[in-house]
């Protein structure tokens, strides 16, 4: 009855009926079965051998594997915790000294160590009513972290932010039309499950890491995308980028996002902030949020795609920490008595040695303090702070971000150029012609390309003109418009993808001449 929706109910029926013998191993227990009180007492014991820290039986490990791997008896009983419970007790890896540099220590983050912080948010997701459970899976996750966390601050001494100016440098500067989603707190593994949605689908996708600046903030961090000095005002750091931008800047909030209120042919940023207001006002319950975030921000971005937009960019501002099961003793003791206390960091005018090798310690070159100090690790300084999702350090969950490129897929690979650019920078009458021309050596797998041929002004497309061009094949385009300014732009007809383009403008040219050769 296990895979049989249509007896669901008389088989759950059933087991509220049921009682389990006296005596019963629950470890014998088929792996497949449908008993919530099984999934109950394997936690629990489990719970206990950490707790108490006691080595966890080979047997145990085999049948919590076998059983992250019954989707009928988990879906039964609603224990969706055992694939990240078996994750985090089975996760193997490279050794923290074989890490040579940063550069392979951001890599190996990057694809493999995220899913130990990836399998640690599913498990406090789905025990949030499970304080036992919680405590002990929280031990398991730092003892199997504190090795690669000792390594990552061995080799911080090397590290560079480059975060500062992204949004222009990386994205604008080279094609206005796409579109930025800017989270604030989605984590590098966060970001992963959005990357995931789009596996199957008909999308190129590209996966990069950000170095963020620090400290980890919100502030200072969303100063750094944008360009600007340290602004507390989000207009005034959109301003640094307008500066920059030929076309006028679409901003709007992510719920807002729809195909009738954004125009594909301007930049937008774009704000998703939801995350980050739940953690800091509703820590834990935040966790039940999620699914419905990471669907949302999936959607948007095909609405996004859909509206005609050439790439849609997913970034954030800083990631986060997991502090929900904390004793005092976890907690880290400021070095210094003066300045302000964070939960992830402290300001002080104060220069202290720290002997326990507990923080690392920077100079500041603006604000009223001159030094800040990190904890090594993912717990918090003493402070008055609520715990929960924490940022604000340097860890690799809070500093190592996400940056996601989504674009359609082309129609072809076909290579295409505009043969005269040259001659279209300046035009001296309203009639001109446009000359393409496809790659002639295209191999045989090379296939035609369906292509948007564009004249626009400073607002508005004057002509839009859809063909398809062959390998080896010379196409010419006639045209007849009155403008001064123009931008011709050769795009795939199904990705939006700019081919080629040009930029120009009219000019009376000397001896009379009413244009250039058109033939």
């Amino acid at each position: 009855w296990l895979d049989s929706h249509k007896y669901r109910n008389k088989l759950k029926s059933y087991l509220y009926e049921f009682r389990l013998p006296n005596g019963l191993d629950i470890w014998k227990v088929n792996p497949d079965h449908p008993f919530s009180q099984i999934d109950e007492m394997w936690l629990d014991e489990l719970s206990d051998l950490v707790l108490n820290n006691k080595e966890i039986p080979d047997f145990i490990i085999r049948s919590i594997r076998e059983r992250k791997n019954k989707k009928e008896g988990m879906e039964i009983t609603g224990s969706y915790y055992w694939k990240p419970i078996s994750q985090i007790l089975n996760f193997k890896a490279k050794k923290p000294h074989n890490i040579e540099d940063l550069s392979e220590y951001i890599e190996f983050y990057k694809n493999t160590l995220y899913k130990l912080d990836q399998s640690y948010r599913y498990i406090n997701q789905h025990l949030l009513d499970r304080e036992k459970a919680k405590k002990a899976f929280s031990i398991l996750y730092k003892e199997k972290m504190k090795p690669y966390l000792d390594r990552w601050f061995e080799l911080f001494g090397n590290y560079r932010e480059n975060q500062s100016d992204y949004l222009y440098r990386e994205i604008f500067s080279e094609d206005e039309r796409k579109a930025v989603i800017i989270g604030d707190a989605i984590s590098y593994e966060v970001s992963q499950e959005i990357l995931n949605k789009f596996k199957n689908d008909k999308f190129n996708t590209t996966n990069k890491i950000i170095n963020g600046n620090y400290p980890t903030t919100t502030v200072n961090n969303m100063s750094a995308l944008f360009g600007s000095p340290y602004y507390n005002s989000r207009s005034k750091r959109e301003s640094y980028l307008q500066d920059k931008l030929d076309n006028d800047l679409q901003v709007l909030n992510l719920d807002n996002v729809s195909e009738d209120n954004i125009n594909p042919s301007k930049p937008a940023v774009i704000y998703g902030q939801d995350i980050d207001a739940l953690s800091e006002k509703g820590h834990e319950t935040a966790l039940k949020y999620y699914n419905t975030f990471i669907d949302t921000v999936a959607d948007k971005i095909n609405t996004l795609l859909e509206a005609g937009y050439v790439e849609v960019h997913l970034v954030t501002d800083h990631g986060f920490v997991c502090n929900f099961n904390i004793d005092e003793a976890d907690k880290y003791n400021p070095p210094v008595k003066d300045g302000k206390v964070r939960d992830r960091y402290i300001l002080s005018n104060q220069y202290k040695e720290d002997k326990t090798d507990s923080f690392v310690v920077r100079e500041r070159s603006n604000g009223e303090h001159n030094y800040i100090y990190y904890p090594k690790g993912t717990d918090p300084v003493k402070s008055k702070q609520q715990y929960g999702f924490a940022h604000g350090g340097i860890t690799p969950q809070e500093i190592l971000l996400p940056h996601l490129i989504f674009k359609k897929e082309s129609s072809s690979k076909l290579k295409v150029f505009i043969e005269n650019k040259e001659q279209l920078k300046n035009i001296g009458a309203q009639s001109f012609a446009v000359k393409l021309k496809s790659e002639e050596d295209a191999d045989l797998f090379k296939t035609p390309r369906d292509i948007i041929l564009k004249i626009e002004d400073s607002e508005n497309t004057v002509i839009s003109k859809e063909f398809t061009i062959d390998p080896s094949e010379k196409i010419k385009k006639s045209f007849s418009v009155d403008l001064n300014r123009y931008n011709i732009l050769v795009l795939d007809a199904v990705s939006k993808e700019i081919i080629d383009s040009v930029k120009g403008k009219k000019e009376n040219l000397r001896g009379g001449l009413d244009g250039f050769d058109i033939n």
